[in-house]
């Protein structure tokens, strides 16, 4: 269960929420034969009034639990510190129409999402989201809002490793019952499928251009194959995988050790199960091959309510080592968060969970 950020807020007079299908038209290329997978949330019927107390409390006691064990790896090099010395704030960037959790009351313009705090080295969860005590928890949001959403802030704006301008905070707005977002004036438009990263310093330097390259029918099949492979290892018959669905491809410069790598995420809907992996591909030996995957299978095929959506959201260099953290996005039934990995001692690592929200 993610960690939700942001204050409890009542939710808004509501229309019915989008569907899986309503919201990936912004960001991923549909699928051939089913409704593709979502940057958004399962629809989730109607509000409950004696639920949605306990959902707050639990969102909020999972944060404590979750932010106390993913407090993050050091990070060598930079310390990721702001001009004044102090902590920098990573925000994801969503595209106008396309936030974190499609809504018909959400405004169409593009949103500023809290995803960590880099600090000393170490990614961590927000001050004081995570507390318990509601009034802590919405004090905790208050100081956010008034020092980092305050109309006419610039943040370095990151587009795929690279920096691209600054862009202007506008207002605080909310997107589900657990948030904590602002909308945002952006230097230049997020085409079909992009996600941006914001930071809070005027120090960001990106360490090398944006070298992302267009995804190739070769790379496209050599994709799908090591999807394929990695769902039998995991038990998938292989006859299975020929209804492999890919959700959404990516060629990326990571370092310039790999300098073409692909990362999507696939879905393999079957009668009795949903697969979904998230998949990174590097270069080995002239080869692409798997170096970091993220694999769930959910038993509700129909209404998805334990399915996993974990698809890539940017890729940044945030301690100057000469290797892109790769950040993604996770949707759960009625909930979003982030993952960042890390290469270090040979292999990709979680470095740290967290973000997002929901309800």
């Amino acid at each position: 269960m993610p960690i939700a950020f942001g204050r409890a807020v009542p939710p808004p007079s509501r229309k019915p929420r989008a569907t899986r299908q309503d919201t990936v038209n912004h960001l991923v290329t549909p699928l051939v034969g089913r409704a593709p997978v979502s940057r958004s949330l399962p629809r989730i019927g109607a509000w409950s009034s004696a639920v949605k107390p306990l959902k707050r409390i639990a969102l909020c006691f999972l944060s404590c639990c979750i932010a106390a064990t993913c407090g993050g790896i050091p990070l060598r090099g930079q310390s990721g510190e702001s001009n004044s010395g102090g902590p920098v704030v990573v925000f994801a960037v969503w595209p106008a129409g396309a936030g974190p959790e499609k809504d018909a009351d959400q405004p169409d313009v593009p949103l500023l999402d809290p995803i960590a705090v880099l600090n000393a080295g170490a990614f961590r969860g927000l001050p004081g989201f995570d507390s318990k005590d509601e009034k802590a928890h919405d004090a905790a949001y208050d100081r956010f809002e008034k020092r980092y959403f305050a109309r006419g802030s610039r943040y370095p704006f990151l587009l795929r490793g690279a920096q691209r301008g600054n862009l202007t905070v506008e207002d605080p707005v909310g997107v589900s019952c657990i948030s904590t977002t602002a909308s945002a004036k952006l230097p230049r438009l997020l085409s079909h499928g992009e996600m941006g990263l914001a930071l809070s310093s005027a120090n960001a330097r990106a360490s090398h251009a944006d070298l992302d390259a267009t995804v190739t029918t070769a790379e496209r099949a050599a994709f799908r194959d090591a999807a394929s492979a990695y769902l039998v290892r995991k038990g998938v018959p292989k006859s299975a995988t020929s209804g492999i669905q890919i959700a959404d491809l990516h060629s990326l410069y990571l370092s310039a050790q790999w300098r073409r790598s692909l990362a999507g995420s696939i879905i393999l809907r079957r009668k009795d199960a949903l697969y979904t992996l998230f998949l990174v591909l590097t270069e080995k030996d002239g080869k692409l091959v798997p170096a970091l995957a993220s694999y769930h299978s959910a038993a509700d095929v129909e209404d998805g309510t334990d399915s996993v959506d974990e698809i890539l959201l940017s890729h940044f260099d945030f301690d100057n080592d000469g290797i892109d953290e790769i950040i993604t996005t996770s949707y759960y039934y009625e909930s979003w968060d982030y993952t960042i990995y890390r290469y270090r001692d040979g292999a990709w690592h979680s470095v740290y969970k967290g973000g997002g929200g929901g309800c």
